[in-house]
């Protein structure tokens, strides 16, 4: 570094350190052997040895300093502390709607003063490229892991943790956390969740406050719920009480109630086509309604955007409470 800084030595030699939570630039000052040197006529390809041998002499200057930790680039465009600083939060799903999202709550603060972490089973093939956050060079990487490297190389001060498994299998840890978020965008699993989450409460054991995202039709409308497992508050099913019947809640106006499916060639399956919009739309709303969790003013556990105005209808924000006919929760 010394080499590096001194140089030729046509000015003061000067080096400036890019790391993970600064960068700082430093100057050397010229000791009193170097400005007589000068003064007398010192020849100047000499200069580099002589910078060499009083770089133990020479003191230093700092002339840059840009702080760059993970509390600074959080805090910094909310003029506050980051919400989700400290909190421990644990989301399912690094798909279409969870790699946006992983890398919003960063942003919001978490991964600071506890991990995040990250839960799927499935790896990321080319199909999932069209509308997910990781890349090519992330091909058949598992989708958790890939993402925690990704959100480690950008952020490098934040605490990730990336479980390859499923996530049924990791339920009993999810106790511990203060917020559990699920972005897999499906019903059944959700469902599942949804019942562990009762299962424990009825059996006096606590389970955090717990926000369901989800995509309804072909990505035409976004819905984020907080089941807060409170008294007469409902629980995920109660939007929904019997599968084969409405939503409670739904944002599709009649005609655009039907899903349409897509059948790709080479044994891929169906899937359901929509754009890469609806995902960081549906990332966005559930991002803001994980930050206002913790906040005192925190209010409204449903919450709907419209993706596609003409397709749906305007559901206001609202807190809902327990479906009557609710097979999970209602007595």
């Amino acid at each position: 570094m010394v080499d590096l800084a001194i140089g030729t030595a046509k000015e003061r030699p000067s080096l400036l350190i890019a790391a993970s939570n600064a960068i700082i630039g430093l100057r050397a000052e010229k000791t009193a052997l170097i400005k007589k040197s000068e003064q007398g006529g010192f020849r100047a390809s000499a200069l580099p040895g002589l910078w060499k041998k009083e770089a133990g002499r020479a003191r230093l200057e700092t002339f840059h300093c840009v702080p760059a930790s993970h509390d600074e680039i959080t805090a910094r465009n909310l003029d506050r502390a980051a919400p989700l600083t400290g909190k421990r939060l644990a989301m399912i799903g690094c798909g279409t709607i969870g790699g946006y999202l992983a890398r919003a709550l960063v942003q919001l603060g978490a991964g600071q003063g506890a991990a995040l972490l990250l839960i799927d089973h499935d790896n990321l093939k080319p199909e999932n490229l069209g509308r997910h956050i990781l890349g090519a060079r992330h091909l058949w990487r598992n989708k958790a892991v890939a993402l925690a490297d990704l959100l480690g190389s950008d952020f490098p001060d934040a605490q990730l943790e990336a479980v390859a498994a499923q996530a049924q299998g990791t339920f009993d840890r999810l106790a511990g956390y203060d917020l559990v978020i699920d972005a897999t965008g499906d019903e059944q699993f959700s469902e599942a969740l949804n019942g562990f989450a009762l299962t424990r409460i009825g059996g006096a054991e606590p389970f955090p406050p717990t926000l369901f995202t989800m995509l309804f039709g072909n990505g035409l409308a976004a819905q984020s719920y907080l089941a807060r497992w409170e008294e007469g508050r409902a629980c995920y099913r109660c939007l929904k009480p019997r599968f084969e019947g409405e939503w409670r809640f739904d944002p599709l106006k009649p005609d655009a109630r039907e899903t349409g499916t897509a059948i790709r060639p080479c044994a891929q399956g169906s899937f359901i086509p929509y754009a890469v919009p609806a995902s960081m739309q549906a990332a966005a709303l559930a991002a803001t309604h994980a930050s206002e969790v913790f906040l005192d003013r925190y209010d409204y556990d449903l919450r709907t955007v419209q993706v596609v105005p003409s397709a749906t209808v305007q559901v206001p924000f609202k807190n809902v409470e327990r479906a009557k006919t609710c097979p999970a929760c209602s007595t």
